[in-house]
């Protein structure tokens, strides 16, 4: 499997991230923690926290001290998080509600 790292997208958002990688596999696109911030809304050191809790999405430990994330990985989180009413994000937990 090859992975293409993508550069950073112009604008953020969920039409930049299927712009950007149009008809490609986003098993295989990394993104950095800074290029992640457009596919999640999250600043860095949020997705960090999440990170250090277990409660962010899937990530690449590319070296010691590099993150990364697949796109895949990304998408799927998002999508999780997915809520019709803030009754359906209480009892799922999610976004600190409780």
């Amino acid at each position: 499997m090859s992975v293409e790292i993508l550069p950073r997208p112009e604008t953020g958002g969920a039409g930049a991230a299927s712009a950007l990688h149009g008809g490609l596999m986003s098993a295989s696109i990394i993104v950095s923690e800074r290029d992640a911030e457009p596919y999640t809304g999250l600043s860095v050191r949020t997705l960090q926290r999440l990170r250090l809790t277990g409660q962010g999405p899937s990530y690449v430990q590319l070296t010691g001290r590099r993150i990364a994330y697949r796109l895949s990985d990304l998408e799927e989180w998002v999508a999780q998080r997915v809520v019709s009413s803030t009754a359906d994000a209480t009892v799922r937990g999610i976004g600190g509600v409780r």
